[in-house]
């Protein structure tokens, strides 16, 4: 008779040995998997996909003007940098303090002094003269903006009537200094570097310093609002705010209090769910530990990240100019400057509605092709590395895994790979959609719509959030056991991850670590680069060619330059973290599993599964109790 708790997994319940997974095998890692094609049908509908969208890139090659997107165009409508013109737009001045703002005209280069002159058209006598100029400097490598005064405010004027073409002029010159972006780029990589190493050797140090702050910080201000409770002439700022609202009948005295008891009561909770679930919170802890082993264990993984970026960046960028081309394939006539509102008509705008879906479907595919990888990668070193002495190095071959993991993906899991793809743009299309016939309403200054909006986004962003985690643990299991994407969900849910508490004890704190490294990270070097921008003459000089004239966006870019790149590296950490979960859930499961006859693999009979007495382990003697 079993002891109460103690259950037999499901697939030994009734089941010959012929029924299990390949994962289930003691010592059987991805590598040792027999695969085959799974979810095929999906990469049937992904190439007929793929049809719809040729005609789409055919349709933007033959009616799409380019042009538009890398110019702006003098007061007859040519574009500037083409046919022989100047690739600046330059807006002539009528007066010392007035801008002609219907005449601009395209020059070689921004003038930088009142000694240069430049042709600008005089209209009463319908001719270009020789007109002193005003100091500019390059903005975006399109316009020349006056350095200040009202010249200035003038042509920000007339750029800001057209939101969409200032912010796009912004962004450009945020990222146009290239050796700032350089700069930032180099320092969140080495952080990054530097914040994983410090998680593979204090990791569970830093996990129990989070978990002591956690309960001590509600415990503090607990007893703190506590305090001024008893204090007579005294009250917190939040207590008085509530009784001066009039929302509850009660006094700052009682509000002080109860929001103390409240406090103390969460403090208690959280130290209770710590105590009671140290087990599971001190392997959650190895498990993030490990992760930071794997990745330094297996230097190629550090190198994954820059590969998928490349493959990304080469699919995202060109994809983006497709996209605004075929767009423009359904323009009519010209507006005037400053307006580039485009007016599609119902075929390139049914194409662009379609194109930007496959684009998000692509994203997707080469997204999970890397995330496939790294758990192929992270599960290899799992099961062959010798845990006692990983930080030896000891797996030499991280390139050959990479490379089977890449081949696995795109031959026998594509179809998979496709699958979750789908859901996963499927859901970011429809955030996309919705925002956009939202952001109409909201713009009429609509309440409810933008009420509206807040609440459907929070829902698809909540629902995207559990397609993504769903695709993650299904490849987890589609790499260990070649089964299908719907097979690897259920499996994985239903048999390895029963019990979710040491789960999601992994899960939360490495998205902890996750968004603390990110957001220091490039809080940081964004503080650098404004310093640079603003201290270092090669950058605030003018006349220097690396002038940055706006020095808080290119902070911001330089932020975002950050955050992108240490998040690529902190993404594989979660996801080799994660892994790592599924590897002890699997190893646990295993190890539930009832022995085996070793020469022809089936299941002994009751009596002689049953060792001798000496060699019977604490599983064999639950059984027999």
């Amino acid at each position: 008779q079993l002891e109460p708790g103690v259950k037999l997994p499901r697939r030994s319940m009734g089941l010959t040995s012929d029924e299990k997974l390949q994962g289930d095998q003691d010592g059987h890692g991805p590598t040792d998997t027999k695969r085959s094609c799974t979810d095929c049908f999906c990469v049937l509908i992904f190439f007929a996909a793929l049809g719809g969208l040729i005609f789409c890139i055919y349709r933007a090659a033959t009616e799409g003007d380019i042009q538009s997107l890398v110019s702006l165009p003098d007061f007859q409508g040519n574009a500037c940098g083409s046919n022989g013109k100047g690739q600046y737009v330059y807006f002539c001045s009528l007066s010392g303090t007035q801008i002609d703002s219907e005449h601009q005209i395209c020059v070689e280069s921004c003038p930088n002094s009142t000694a240069q002159t430049v042709n600008c058209f005089d209209a009463t006598s319908q001719t270009f003269e020789a007109t002193a100029a005003y100091p500019t400097v390059p903005l975006a490598g399109m316009l020349c903006m006056p350095t200040g005064g009202q010249l200035y405010d003038q042509v920000k004027s007339i750029l800001g009537q057209n939101k969409y073409l200032s912010v796009a002029l912004q962004i450009a010159e945020a990222f146009r200094n290239t050796e700032l972006m350089y700069i930032a780029g180099a320092l969140s990589l080495a952080c990054s570097l530097l914040y994983l190493f410090a998680i593979e050797w204090c990791a569970k140090l830093l996990v129990y310093i989070a978990l002591g702050f956690t309960s001590i910080i509600p415990a503090g201000f607990g007893a703190y609002f506590i305090y001024m409770s008893q204090q007579p002439d005294s009250a917190t700022a939040i207590s008085t705010a509530v009784v001066n609202s009039g929302t509850i009948n009660v006094d700052s005295a009682q509000t002080d209090l109860y929001i103390g008891i409240f406090l103390l009561a969460v403090s208690f909770i959280i130290l209770c769910v710590v105590f009671c679930k140290s087990k599971s919170i001190g392997k959650a802890a190895e498990a993030i530990e490990e992760a930071a082993d794997c990745m330094f264990s297996m230097p190629t993984l550090l190198v994954e990240p820059f590969i998928s970026f490349a493959f990304q960046a080469l699919v995202l960028i060109p994809g983006l100019v497709g996209l605004v081309v075929l767009y423009t394939s359904g323009k009519g006539e010209a507006d005037a400057f400053p307006s580039t509102n485009f007016s599609p008509d119902n075929i390139s705008l049914v194409c662009s509605i379609y194109y930007a879906f496959i684009l998000l479907w692509i994203m997707a595919i080469l997204h999970n092709i890397s995330t496939f990888v790294v758990i192929y990668t992270a599960e290899a070193w799992y099961f062959t590395h010798e845990k006692q002495s990983s930080r030896g190095c000891k797996c030499q071959f991280g390139p050959v895994l990479m490379l089977k993991g890449y081949t696995a993906a795109v031959t026998f899991h594509f179809g998979s790979i496709i699958y979750g793809a789908f859901l996963t743009a499927t859901l970011q299309g429809l955030r996309i959609a919705f925002q956009i016939l939202m952001s109409v309403a909201d713009a009429e200054g609509n309440p409810v719509a933008k009420c509206i909006n807040c609440i459907v986004q929070c829902c698809l962003g909540c629902i995207q959030k559990i397609i993504d985690f769903t695709s993650k643990v299904a490849y987890m299991d589609i790499a260990l056991n070649s089964v299908s994407y719907c097979e690897g969900v259920k499996h994985a849910f239903g048999e390895i991850f029963s019990s979710g508490v040491q789960w999601a004890a992994v899960e939360g704190f490495s998205k902890l670590f996750v968004i603390t490294g990110v957001g220091a990270i490039s809080a940081g070097t964004g503080a650098l680069i404004w310093v640079l921008a603003t201290n270092v003459d090669r950058y605030k000089d003018t006349s220097s060619a690396e002038y940055v004239s706006d020095p808080k966006n290119a902070a911001i870019a330089a932020a975002i330059v950050a955050a992108v790149l240490s998040s690529v590296f902190m993404s594989i950490f979660d996801t080799v973290a994660d892994t790592m979960a599924y590897c002890e859930g699997v190893q646990d499961y295993r190890e539930s599993l009832p022995a085996e006859d070793e020469e022809d693999g089936s299941n002994k009979t009751c009596w002689s599964c049953l060792p001798s007495s000496s060699a019977r382990g604490p599983e064999t003697k639950k059984l027999l109790r």
